[in-house]
């Protein structure tokens, strides 16, 4: 990222700053110049406060007409669950609402989903934002500068919604807008974000026998009602104290020891007695589910109370998933997909002619069980140019094999490292674990990503959890780590672990949002601390830079 980048923050503690190269160490709120194109607003003179009447003017690009496109690269922060914000966006980007609007998002990993009562990131290496003009025949916008602008963003809907964000002004200093107050909102859906997710529900089970969905014998229209959660995430997740409500009222809390692995679920009916479901099954701890035939919220909360997983159907959801009479409404693929009924899914586990109108404890568009069970991530050691994975599974049903991918930070998609590594399980399935290990070899120098894939001996695949990055052929990288805690409170101190050569000296210095330099901080060991003591609330920078020259800045929010 290079000097003159706009660094814009989501959320209520957010603000919008400028990072400059004219002034070393200052994080500065500046003035902006007229700048010949849309997305590539330059710096003017630095200024520590915000600064009237200097006209500023963001004219379109040259030619860009109604519907044309243009590509921002975005760099990505991590979220705070905790926190209604979105840590850090990175978007070199300058725009009205008038002219411009979000059409389109992609992203190599990572999401966006409502989680947590905000926005919650899933971390991407890279991304795009693709801006359109929405309006308007090219004329310079009108505005002024040294605004410190709040973006927020907020995600409307359960599964694949749409994006909106909302502008508005956070002035310091004499006020003077940058940017329009607006609202635009994407075209594009996002897919959730990796985690918990509501893969699929039954409220109106079909008539007579076809509607034991519990499988005990007897259709009971209370009973043989069900909702299944799935783990979508990287890490297994322990859901014990978990409560599962209604838009009329809790309905279940899960019974401590209910842990889900990658890619299993949880199935929980109405009542009577679950027989034969793969991976868990319980009953509403309640007794009841009650889930509305016409429409509904299923919900998941944390037991902190905020919520994790919802999904809003039929009179509930305006133009959201329809209910579904006779059959269960689920997502299609799983875990990702929107949710259809199920008979639209069309697959025929019986055999009978007739397609699943319910599939719990089952892939919704096979027969395959919710499938090997990882112990979690490999764990990868490097050996030169070579990378060691070895990995171990708690159960294994069905299984051929498994395939080592690795994905190098900044590609797209995954790709195969190694042959079939046959399974060593004995028959279809087996109820221990088993421990394999598989080498890498000759890799380029880079940072990479490894999981493992499995394969089922149908030819049905699904990916376990992935390693986080693994530096191979790199020398030493200078780098400022993320703070912890984060957010800062009183009586606390952050630590900010420092990546540098040996034998480099490191300084770091404390800015506030303004740019202005707190103190000077201590570099001792391999990490800058951030005390807490005699800072108020707000956004913080820490800056570090070595005797050779080189800087790194990572944020810091402190919270009374």
């Amino acid at each position: 990222m290079t000097d003159d980048t706009l660094f814009l923050r989501f959320g209520a503690l957010a603000r919008r700053v400028v990072r400059s190269g004219l002034l070393p160490g200052a994080l500065l709120a500046v003035p902006l110049l007229a700048v010949p194109l849309l997305v590539a607003v330059l710096l003017g003179a630095p200024s520590a406060r915000a600064q009237a009447d200097v006209p500023v003017s963001l004219p379109n690009r040259a030619g860009l007409a109604v519907d044309d496109t243009v590509d921002v690269p975005v760099r990505v922060g991590a979220a705070l669950p905790e926190m209604p914000e979105v840590r850090a966006f990175d978007v070199r980007i300058g725009y009205d609402p008038a002219v411009v609007s979000f059409v389109d998002t992609v992203v190599t990993e990572g999401t966006l989903a409502e989680a947590f009562g905000s926005v919650q990131v899933g971390v991407p290496e890279a991304g795009q934002i693709r801006l359109a003009a929405a309006e308007g025949d090219g004329a310079p916008l009108p505005g002024e500068s040294g605004s410190l602008v709040v973006l927020e963003a907020v995600v409307r809907g359960e599964g694949r919604s749409s994006l909106t964000f909302d502008f508005f002004q956070f002035n310091e200093g004499d006020p003077a807008a940058a940017l329009t107050d607006g609202v635009l909102t994407t075209d594009e859906e996002f897919d959730p974000a990796p985690g918990v997710v509501v893969n699929e529900i039954l409220s109106d089970p079909p008539s007579g026998g076809a509607g034991d969905a519990n499988g005990d014998g007897t259709r009971d229209p209370e009973d043989d009602e069900f909702v299944e959660i799935a783990n979508n995430g990287d890490a297994p997740i322990d859901l014990g104290g978990y409560r599962l409500s209604d838009s009329e009222g809790r309905r279940h809390i899960f019974p401590e020891g209910t842990r889900l692995t990658v890619g299993q679920g949880v199935v929980v009916f109405g009542g009577g007695s679950p027989i034969d479901f793969p991976g868990y099954e319980q009953t509403a701890s309640t007794g009841e589910l009650l889930l509305d035939n016409d429409g509904d919220v299923v919900l998941l909360e944390a037991p902190t109370g905020v919520d994790v997983a919802r999904l809003p159907y039929g009179t509930e959801a305006p133009g959201g998933p329809d209910a579904a009479a006779d059959q269960s409404l689920a997502r299609q693929p799983d875990f990702t997909g929107a949710f259809v009924p199920h008979t639209q899914i069309g697959f025929d586990r019986n055999d009978d002619g007739t397609p699943d109108a319910y599939s719990p404890g089952f892939e919704n568009d096979s027969a395959t069980p919710l499938p090997v069970e990882f112990a979690g991530a490999p764990t990868p050691t490097v050996e030169g140019r070579d990378v060691v994975l070895t990995w171990r599974t708690l159960t294994e049903t069905n299984n051929a094999g498994f395939y080592v991918q690795r994905k190098r930070k900044g590609a797209a998609s995954w790709t195969r490292a190694s042959a079939l590594v046959p399974t060593k399980a004995e028959g279809d399935a087996s109820g221990e674990g088993h421990t394999y290990r598989y080498r890498v070899m000759s890799l380029a120098p880079g940072r990479y990503r490894f999981r493992i894939r499995q394969e089922d001996r149908d030819g049905v695949r699904s990916a376990g959890p992935a390693t986080a990055l693994v530096e191979v052929g790199l020398e030493k990288q200078f780098s400022l780590h993320a703070p912890a805690p984060n957010p800062l409170r009183p009586g606390e101190t952050a630590r900010l672990p420092v990546s540098v050569p040996e034998g480099e000296a490191v300084e770091g210095v404390l800015y506030n949002s303004l740019g202005q330099q707190v103190r000077r901080l201590e570099a001792s060991g391999a990490a800058v601390t951030v005390r807490a003591e005699d800072l108020a609330s707000g956004l913080y920078f820490v800056r570090i830079e070595t005797d050779s020259g080189r800087t790194a800045t990572q944020q810091v929010t402190l919270v009374r």
